[in-house]
């Protein structure tokens, strides 16, 4: 694909899952461990973990456990080339 200036292009990535934090494509047991170890914290805290803040709300919290539980289970290749 080549870009000119001046145009739109827009470039569909598909639906990326929230949930996801260990870069394995799947979300897992390996994904909520992540999660629970960082439950409960914002940044500074020790165990603070931001790739475990899937709502960037600056925390993980409920709103991240949600997330991740809705898509539990599922499967996106988000690197394709």
């Amino acid at each position: 694909m080549q870009l000119t200036a001046g145009w739109t292009t827009s470039v569909d990535f598909g639906t990326l899952l929230e949930g996801h934090a260990n870069d394995d494509d799947v979300i897992t047991l390996g994904d909520y461990s992540m999660l629970y170890a960082a439950y409960g914290s914002v940044p500074g805290d020790p165990n603070w973990d931001d790739r475990c803040d899937f709502n960037r709300n600056g925390a993980v919290d409920l709103g991240d456990y949600s997330l991740l539980y809705s898509n539990y289970g599922l499967a996106r290749d988000c690197y394709q080339e």
